[in-house]
């Protein structure tokens, strides 16, 4: 018991060298000692509570914010001094020591920085690795580390990540992240991320069919990839399926107006503007239109206040003459669907009363229905004449 008392005595005096964090009522308060030189083969729970705390600590010390779930850590690390609990620190907060990374300048702690990170990629979810460069490149928990981030990223690539495998195709396409300008790469990287059921890579596959972009130009092909993006979530390629079916020529499908409507309503209830004001030109044009009034009419003003253009215009100069429409849709269907009526012509009778002298004592007359002049009437034809229409 002495010796375990004597190791816990240690490890508490080691961390005190580096770090030490107080909880003053609701927020995390970090006082971030230099630590003295370590060797940079220290065990990794050890080299992930120093860095982890340290960036912490100057995020409190910056008047940075910081979540919940750090600041648990923070003070659940400063109350107990367990080194378990540096084995799994919050992603973000580990990620912000690695993005501190960019403003070391002593050897030691940068060595320190690459073991954890090499820890870091050892024990953390696969999953999670692009997202990791990810948050590198941009910033998010800190300063950006370019080099860190493309090192993340790339392994992510290494390991079949869809997403990582899109961003490696587009730094080759364009010559960006330290990566030389190779549309050959970018292509083949951007094939891998498909085969790997990337929905964006998917639809940038199609877009090059279509138009023959470092491929040959392919409709089907271009098609098979659009319906496989679409599936998966992709409203660009959904949207541009949606184009290609209502037969516009540069996408060389031709016209097919069931598939133009299912692929614009997946647009639009995806969240696409000009695909909601499609979507409900195809309602107006469906049959038994006459009963999507509401339908029409939700969709263009949903697609106008998402900033379709052409939905504001259209409500603009139209609104009132697309409800009268309805209106005449609605009383024509219903003349369709009304049974045939009988109509009789009426007679007048008069009739003059008699007394039994034969004297007149008084007349009267009255409309009578003639059965032996009827005839069907249809209420569609009616309709027609009323609004003077041959169809």
């Amino acid at each position: 018991c002495g010796n375990r008392r004597e190791q816990n005595m240690m490890i508490a005096r080691r961390f005190d060298q580096f770090a030490a964090m107080l909880v003053m009522g609701s927020s995390l308060i970090a006082i971030v000692a230099v630590p003295p030189a370590r060797a940079a083969v220290e065990p990794p729970p050890t080299i992930v509570c120093e860095l982890t705390i340290s960036a912490l600590g100057a995020q409190v010390q910056a008047n940075q914010p910081i979540s919940d779930a750090e600041r648990e850590w923070g003070q659940d690390f400063a109350q107990s001094g367990n080194l378990k609990v540096c084995e799994r620190p919050p992603l973000s907060a580990m990620v912000r020591a690695l993005a501190a990374r960019s403003r070391l300048t002593d050897p030691m702690s940068i060595e320190k920085t690459e073991v954890f990170s090499d820890y870091l990629r050892r024990t953390e979810p696969l999953e999670n690795h692009y997202q990791i460069g990810l948050d590198l490149a941009t910033g998010k928990y800190g300063e950006g580390d370019a080099d860190l981030a493309i090192d993340w990223i790339s392994h992510a690539a290494e390991i079949g990540d869809p997403g990582a495998l899109l961003e490696i195709a587009g730094a080759y396409a364009d010559g960006i992240l330290n990566f030389p300008k190779d549309p050959a790469k970018a292509l083949a990287y951007e094939q891998r991320a498909a085969e790997a059921g990337s929905a964006a890579a998917l639809y940038q596959l199609g877009i090059r069919y279509f138009v023959g972009q470092g491929v040959k130009k392919d409709a089907k092909q271009a098609e098979k990839l659009m319906q496989q993006s679409a599936a998966f979530g992709q409203k660009e390629a959904a949207a541009a399926l949606a184009y290609a079916y209502n037969g516009d020529p540069s996408y060389g499908l031709g016209e097919n107006i069931k598939l133009g409507r299912t692929y614009a309503e997946i647009a639009a209830n995806a969240g696409d503007p000009d695909m909601m004001a499609m979507y409900a030109g195809y309602l107006m044009s469906s049959s038994g239109n006459y009963k999507k009034e509401d339908e029409v009419f939700y969709w263009l003003n949903k697609a106008a206040d998402s900033g379709s253009e052409k939905a504001k215009q259209f409500l603009a100069s139209k609104d009132r003459e697309l409800r009268a429409l309805f209106k005449r849709a609605r009383e024509r269907r219903a003349a369709q669907t009304a049974p045939l009526r009988r109509e009789c012509d009426k007679v007048q009778r008069n009739v003059t009363y008699k007394d039994i002298d034969n004297n007149v004592i008084g007349r009267s007359s009255y409309m009578m229905t003639d059965y032996s002049r009827c005839r069907l009437i249809d209420p569609y034809d009616e309709f027609k004449e009323k609004n003077g229409l041959s169809w």
